[in-house]
């Protein structure tokens, strides 16, 4: 195998050791909602005009995560690299959504786009910015969170 092979092929490795920590995470802290009719209902109604404040509103939180103890394993982002970071956690919590709800058949080919696209955001929402929070953990920094909590991990 060439440098350049086993150097894209060591990247990919490394960007699966940081995702997968925060897509177990995620499904985590999503659990308790997984099973919750309320939250399909709402999905299934909501317009898109609140599907997009419910993601930025989840961007915010995942950014603010991000941003205080990094996305990367013992690292702090700079704020572009926490909102590039914040955006990447989104998308895996609507993937892993849209996966589950695919599997538990609450996302089929007979329900409407709206109502599926409304069902995979308000399921991610647990699981976006606990992405970020899971890959915080594993980061072995220390962070603040005056209005939270304080730790240490």
């Amino acid at each position: 195998m060439s440098a350049l092979k086993r150097s894209r092929h060591q990247q990919w490795l490394s960007e699966c050791d940081d995702l997968m920590p925060g897509a177990s995470g995620g499904f985590l802290f999503g659990i308790p909602l997984l099973y919750t009719m309320e939250v399909w209902q709402i999905g299934s109604t909501a317009q898109p005009p609140k599907m997009l404040v419910i993601l930025a509103v989840t961007f915010a939180i995942a950014f603010l995560i991000n941003r205080t103890a990094g996305f990367r394993k013992g690292k702090t982002d700079p704020p572009l690299e926490a909102a590039i970071d914040s955006v990447e956690a989104i998308a895996i919590g609507l993937v892993c959504s849209a996966g589950i709800l695919i599997l538990l058949q609450r996302i089929t080919l007979e329900i409407l786009l709206n109502a599926a696209l409304g069902k995979t955001v308000f399921e991610s929402v647990p699981r976006s910015p606990s992405n970020a929070l899971e890959l915080l953990t594993k980061s072995k920094t220390s962070f603040t969170f005056p209005w939270l909590w304080s730790a240490s991990w």
